[in-house]
């Protein structure tokens, strides 16, 4: 994995999510970018992308927001994914970035979503709103 592109990758990642019905669809595509970090022994590079793992494997159901549980990380681990309380400021911090630098409306609407629901912030709030309206126009366009 010498020559991987990560910038590369994440672009792809946004490509095949709003061509995802579901986000487990694509959540494993972030999967080669861990493992160039491990390679590469980048503890916050690994920290970065399991937090956006973390973050797409959450789900808002009935009012609450539920962990896909058990979550299997890699090689067959296991483990339970943490409540909001369980999520560090680093890892809102990395969420936030992402959302900024993302170009897939769907992942604008996990990562707003799942901030808005976490830290109760209305700006997020705004932006989730925003894209699931984006959201109804390419559903009722691709007949989902």
């Amino acid at each position: 994995m010498e020559n991987f592109d990560i910038e590369k990758k994440f672009l792809e990642i946004d490509a095949i999510a709003d061509n995802s019905k579901y986000v487990c669809q694509f959540v494993d595509e972030f999967k080669p970018i861990k493992q160039h970090y491990i390679e590469k022994k980048d503890e916050v590079g690994i920290q970065k992308i399991q937090s956006i793992i973390d973050v797409l494997n959450f789900k808002i159901e009935d009012g609450e927001q539920k962990g896909v549980t058990p979550a299997i990380i890699e090689f067959g681990e296991t483990r339970k994914h943490p409540e909001n309380s369980g999520f560090s400021e680093e890892t809102f911090k990395i969420i936030e970035n992402e959302l900024l630098k993302t170009t897939s409306i769907k992942l604008k609407a996990h990562y707003s979503d799942f901030l808005w629901f976490a830290k109760k912030d209305y700006t997020k709030a705004k932006i989730a709103i925003e894209t699931y309206l984006q959201l109804v126009g390419v559903y009722e366009e691709k007949d989902i």
